[in-house]
């Protein structure tokens, strides 16, 4: 894993508890130090970007690689040279800047596509009932979003079964979690009030989602 901040320390910190075997890449000294003192894992020292230092943390030999620096084109570079280069098998990298989100696909080599920014921003207007739809993950690889989407009481669509539910190309319900049970869903799956809808959709149609669930 590239960049060991305080992100990337709490992620190395967690793997390694977990019994993976971690290695950090990091450039700033103080950061490196820390790492050196306080946990159990490799470190190599060195820009993420640099094919001399992957190839010297013996990335080639790992089975995926975080680019987790504060800096969207050290993770974009990074992992381009990870997935191209070494032929890591998944690739996962932060996204700082919301706003380049569109660079990070299978282009430059990225699997999965993390924005703490947008994630903290769905979790509070999740928490601030400011937006029906909470973006959960984004696969980048596939080109699609889940997204979670509660159904308000007062909702069209409550006490009618899915097969009666208008859903767009592109958008698959992947489970109805009911009184904190998931379930499969199905045809005959009549949505109640209070349901929380799981959905797999692709990008460009994720606003359908809002069009389809998002009435309270």
């Amino acid at each position: 894993m590239a960049g060991v901040g305080i992100l990337g320390y709490q992620i190395a910190r967690a793997l390694h508890a977990d019994g993976h075997e971690v290695t950090a890449l990091e450039l700033d000294d103080r950061r490196a130090l820390r790492v050196r003192d306080e946990l159990d894992v490799k470190l190599v020292e060195g820009d993420c970007s640099d094919p001399q230092v992957l190839e010297r943390a013996g990335i080639a030999d790992h089975d995926a690689f975080l680019a987790l620096t504060g800096l969207d084109e050290d993770n974009l570079v990074s992992s381009l040279v990870a997935k191209t280069r070494f032929a890591v098998p998944r690739v996962i990298a932060r996204i700082n800047d919301p706003s380049n989100s569109w660079l990070f696909d299978q282009t430059w080599g990225i699997d999965v596509a993390m924005s703490a920014p947008a994630i903290l921003v769905s979790l509070v207007e999740e928490a601030t009932a400011a937006s029906e739809i909470v973006n959960l993950l984004d696969l980048a690889t596939a080109g699609v979003r889940v997204v979670e989407t509660s159904i308000g009481p007062a909702n069209p669509y409550v006490g009618r079964r899915l097969a009666e539910v208008p859903i767009p190309d592109g958008v698959v319900i992947a489970t109805v979690i009911r009184h904190g049970q998931p379930m499969a869903a199905g045809d005959d799956t009549e949505l109640q009030a209070g349901d929380q809808v799981l959905v797999v959709v692709r990008r460009e149609a994720a606003a359908s989602v809002d069009d389809l669930f998002a009435v309270v």
